[in-house]
């Protein structure tokens, strides 16, 4: 029978924690370039002039590594963020389609953007990612686009593994 991961090594994470749950909210500290990126956005992808809806996405430690992974919409990129000139963030890794057919590498730059989150331009691809910080620097729950349906594991997202490009 197949059951989500979670729920499956669950009771490792509450073993490991001594028999307790733990919850750690992700923050957003500081503004860009300066103090820990890690935390809850929404970015929104610009393309030929329009701007789409705003969807939850997260930079997060993963392994020494930071990873920035837009968790929401039919369009999504997941990748390394390493810190670059200027104050910004050099992106390496992935756009993708959760069913297919829009998969290519993904590279570029998020510069602070002067209004205390990002914009994000890329070397293979046409469109802007703006990313704003999340109020109250949460994300999560199980609606239209939560973890549930549409999020984290929806047409195969690959949070937490690392980007193929």
């Amino acid at each position: 029978m197949w059951r989500p991961a979670a729920f499956r090594f669950g009771l490792v994470a509450l073993v490991a924690c001594g028999g307790r749950a733990v919850q750690q909210p992700l923050e957003n500290h500081g503004a860009p370039g300066r103090g820990s990126v890690v935390g809850a956005y929404a970015c929104a992808i610009e393309d030929a002039g329009y701007r789409y809806p705003a969807f939850r996405c997260v930079i997060r430690q993963a392994g020494g590594k930071l990873e920035l992974v837009k968790l929401d919409g039919s369009q999504r990129f997941e990748g390394e963020v390493r810190q670059a000139a200027r104050g910004g963030l050099a992106f390496s890794g992935r756009f993708y389609c959760p069913f297919g057919d829009c998969t290519q590498a993904l590279h570029g730059e998020f510069a602070p953007d002067g209004g205390g989150g990002w914009k994000g331009t890329f070397t293979d691809a046409r469109f802007v990612v703006w990313m704003t910080p999340a109020a109250g620097g949460a994300y999560g729950g199980n609606g239209y686009g939560g973890q549930g349906y549409g999020g984290v594991g929806y047409g195969g997202a690959m949070v937490g593994a690392p980007p193929s490009n």
